[in-house]
């Protein structure tokens, strides 16, 4: 459900985040009630907003991103650690060409904005 707020550019009313289930899809839809039910337990994890529409509409979005999101749980792993090395080691050790170039360019920039002129 929290992908269907990611992929939203505003936020959503329940009845819509349930339109986007896909009909197709393992099951039926979700009914409104259990799509609210989850919604709000989304909200008291901390994952959702919610916010009143102009027509009184209850509307939901992602309280982060999912790049915001995924960056977080990796943090906390990290800082869950007790061997921060060796889990920076194996992670590194297991990404892509690709990867490694986004995070060199990142780490790149980042010495840059800290280096004094």
């Amino acid at each position: 459900m929290i992908r269907i707020l990611w992929d939203a550019a505003l936020p959503l009313s329940a009845a819509e985040v349930r339109k986007a289930f896909p009909e197709a899809g393992p099951g039926p839809r979700p009914a409104l009630t259990t799509v609210l039910t989850v919604l709000q337990r989304l909200e008291a994890k901390r994952r959702v907003t919610r916010s009143v529409s102009a027509d009184g509409t209850l509307a939901f979005a992602a309280r982060q991103s999912e790049s915001g999101q995924a960056a977080d749980a990796m943090l906390a792993t990290l800082l869950a650690t007790g061997d921060r090395s060796a889990v920076l080691l194996r992670f590194a050790g297991s990404l892509d060409a690709e990867d490694v170039e986004v995070l060199r360019r990142a780490l790149g920039e980042s010495d840059d904005q800290g280096a004094t002129p």
